[in-house]
């Protein structure tokens, strides 16, 4: 499903009616991420680096794309900067993830996209494990809102880290561009299948690094509630993740014991931050059980910068700490 506005979703934050100011100004003075196509071609905003990174793989010179969330921050907490708005008025179509990834941004791009302009969850398609995040505002005036509507969607937002389901965004965008620019379909549809082709091949190197682990060995313990596709795609177990609602609360006393009782009761030898998020408290953990704490990404980051590197840097990460 694709939203255009003038759905019947009201804004949920005043912050949104502020964008529409700071839209005037981001307009007149430019910003990153607002240069004019002045070659005809047509503008694409994706929320996120990773799905300017698909976008932009697909669409070539036929179109420009502008991120909206920079690479290295959390998603779901970001607070967008006023030059922001202009890129998304100024877009001929808006991807986002869907399944209320974005959190905070979506309400700007609501705000601020021009009539008829689609913005388009590239999730479409996929079936939603349960899981996701705490949000204060999740209702998102429930009573106004088209229960099909993917972008505020309840279920766990994180596909992309199933290969598979990469596959499907990409798949997704291609259809997406070629509607809107039927002109140029020959090459959006080349290069997405150039790069599906890749991304299958990327699939066979995880599930053959992942292979290398014992199957007993497989017990994922994660700060972030992220890493349920990845583990489902690559026959791991998700046996405990420290912030179940989402990485900005406070763990509490109790799930920290919990946590270091199951650690030495399954003989866990590594467990897992993001570097995003305050990971402090799995470093105590780590020093009262003595285990190893390494990398996992679910997002870009310094030194992972496009998806086939955050998904090697990953399985390596995996294999290294659980691997024996």
């Amino acid at each position: 499903m694709q939203y255009q506005k003038g759905t019947p979703v009201q804004s949920r934050h005043a912050t949104a009616l502020l964008f529409l100011v700071a839209l005037v100004t981001a307009s007149a003075c430019g910003g990153e991420g607002t240069t004019p196509a002045d070659d005809g071609s047509i503008r694409i905003a994706a929320s996120t680096a990773l799905i300017a990174e698909f976008a932009a793989t697909v669409a070539g010179d036929d179109a420009q794309v502008s991120t909206l969330i920079p690479a290295g921050v959390d998603v779901h907490s970001y607070e967008p900067a006023p030059a922001t708005a202009a890129a998304i008025a100024e877009a001929d179509i808006v991807f986002v993830n869907g399944y209320h990834l974005e959190e905070g941004l979506l309400d700007i791009i609501l705000a601020n996209v021009a009539d008829g302009t689609p913005v388009v969850p590239v999730a479409a398609g996929l079936t939603p494990l349960a899981g996701g995040h705490d949000d204060d505002d999740a209702d998102h005036e429930a009573e106004a809102r088209d229960p099909d509507d993917l972008v505020f969607a309840d279920g766990d937002p994180h596909f992309w880290l199933a290969v598979d389901n990469a596959i499907s965004y990409v798949e997704v965008i291609r259809d997406q561009l070629v509607a809107l620019d039927p002109a140029s379909s020959a090459g959006y549809e080349s290069r997405a299948a150039a790069y599906i082709e890749e991304l299958r091949a990327l699939d066979g190197e995880i599930r053959a690094a992942i292979a290398t682990i014992p199957q007993g060995d497989r017990q994922l313990v994660v700060l972030h509630d992220a890493y349920q596709y990845f583990a489902a795609a690559y026959d791991l177990e998700v046996i405990a993740t420290l912030l179940p609602a989402g990485a900005q609360q406070d763990p509490n006393a109790g799930a920290v014991v919990a946590l270091i009782e199951l650690i030495r009761e399954r003989g866990v030898p590594a467990i897992y931050r993001e570097p995003q998020f305050n990971a402090a408290v799995l470093t105590s953990v780590a020093d009262e059980t003595g285990v190893e704490v390494l990398l996992l990404y679910s997002n870009f980051a310094d030194g992972v910068a496009s998806y086939p590197e955050l998904m090697r840097a990953n399985a390596a990460a995996l294999v290294e700490g659980l691997g024996r």
